[in-house]
């Protein structure tokens, strides 16, 4: 068994939206609604008597996602910004076409979103996630495996290897290198045309250690300048690198187990 954890926040929107401003904004021109909102959002929304408080609210998201993104209102259709909500009532998002491409660019994979209003604003924040691996527990059977679409396969296996001590595994199935570190498995393959590498802008390796002097003195071999971690009495260490695609990669002490 894999136990996944959340990525690292690759970005934060807030947004507030006033609701008698909102409210004249959707009678003055109603044809907004059907530009902004998806039709199971309308239907939501006109559920109520007076549904400016729920339209209002589903735009201070859409807003929000644009900010943690780093994008402008008007980069992509809001309506392809979709707020949802599960069984428990709770509000989560759906990523159409281009906010979808948008996201997944910026290595997005996960959202958190939370939504309130008060008699007289509605608020919106949004979390943007990147990728995080999990940790695969003794005897899990299993490793976790990630991709990386490198323009120079080559020079990307040697930084793993050589910095990292990754090495090459067996059954490399449709990837130029499989590469093995304990149960982390990287999959190196060439990239299929320019721009199609990893992204790796916000995404973020954690590789947990027993002896992160002896990785950091492998590792600073090969990268001028880097810093060595801190005194082993202090807090719990780490140093990071970034690899050729630029995907930081931190290093870390294994934390100590804990006695059943």
């Amino acid at each position: 068994m894999i136990l996944a954890r959340r990525g690292p926040v690759v970005g934060i929107g807030v947004d507030v939206v006033e609701l008698d401003r909102f409210r004249h904004v959707l009678a003055r021109t109603p044809t907004l609604v059907e530009r902004v909102f998806t039709p199971a959002e309308q239907a939501y929304a006109r559920a109520r008597t007076d549904p400016t408080e729920r339209f209002a609210v589903r735009f201070a998201a859409k807003e929000a996602v644009l900010k943690a993104l780093g994008l402008g209102l008007g980069a992509v259709r809001l309506e392809a910004i979709e707020v949802v909500r599960a069984e428990s009532g709770a509000p989560g998002l759906h990523l159409h076409d281009e906010a979808a491409e948008q996201a997944a660019h910026r290595g997005v994979v996960d959202w958190a979103l939370t939504l309130t209003h008060s008699h007289r604003s509605a608020y919106a924040v949004a979390v943007a996630f990147g990728p995080a691996l999990g940790v695969a527990p003794d005897g899990a059977g299993g490793a976790l495996r990630l991709e990386l679409c490198a323009p120079d396969p080559q020079r990307t296996v040697a930084f793993y290897e050589d910095v990292l001590g990754f090495t090459a595994a067996a059954g490399s199935g449709g990837a130029d290198v499989r590469l093995r570190a304990g149960a982390v498995e990287v999959d190196v393959v060439r990239a299929a045309a320019t721009g199609d590498g990893p992204h790796g802008r916000g995404v973020r390796l954690v590789l947990e250690v027993d002896d992160l002097d002896a990785a950091w003195r492998r590792a600073a071999r090969h990268v001028g300048g880097l810093a060595p971690p801190g005194p082993p009495s202090g807090p719990r260490r780490d140093f990071g690198v970034v690899d050729p695609d630029g995907v930081h990669v931190r290093v870390t002490e294994r934390a100590a187990r804990l006695a059943p």
